[in-house]
């Protein structure tokens, strides 16, 4: 869904552009993005929530992330006329670089952190979350480290010619 909302964004973000300029654009797509993000917010303490609202709230959410791209392209566009190639191209740098920064830090805190198990009503027991693999991992290697260990051999020694005199 948020594939398909996107790609519904971009275009009506690039009709709404040229109709509207990128400026209130830009603010539209912004409000309906913090708008998104401030209904997770409130539905996330409430979970459970119906599987169709988050649907219908991720959509909306994928539709406004991508509705921004064509009104950003269009200001960077009008701001830097002579550069704008230039400009356009560290954009789309800057937002694949942010984007690997932060998945790394994303993943670097899960990994040490983990997920916050919840202890109430709609969750009564703990669930080990990405640890899980972690423990098996070491319950596997606690048992393979009992296995013989096999000898190394040792490499030959070096043959040496003798001197030529």
């Amino acid at each position: 869904m948020f594939g398909l909302a996107g790609m519904v964004g971009i275009w009506a973000g690039g009709r709404a552009t040229d109709a509207w300029g990128p400026d209130r654009t830009r603010i539209v797509g912004v409000g309906a993005f913090l708008a998104t993000m401030a209904a997770l917010v409130v539905l996330w303490p409430l979970r459970p929530v119906p599987l169709v609202l988050v649907f219908a709230i991720v959509t909306v959410w994928g539709g406004a992330a991508f509705w921004n791209f064509p009104a950003v392209q269009s200001r960077l566009q009008l701001l830097a006329r002579p550069v704008a190639t230039q400009a356009l191209a560290l954009n789309t740098s800057g937002t694949y670089i942010g984007v690997a920064i932060g998945g790394a830090t994303g993943g670097t805190i899960l990994n040490t952190a983990g997920f916050a198990p919840r202890h109430d009503a709609n969750n009564a027991a703990p669930h080990p979350g990405p640890q899980a693999p972690t423990a098996a991992t070491r319950l596997t290697k606690t048992r393979t480290n009992h296995e013989p260990k096999q000898k190394r051999r040792r490499a030959p020694p070096l043959r040496r010619d003798p001197p030529l005199i």
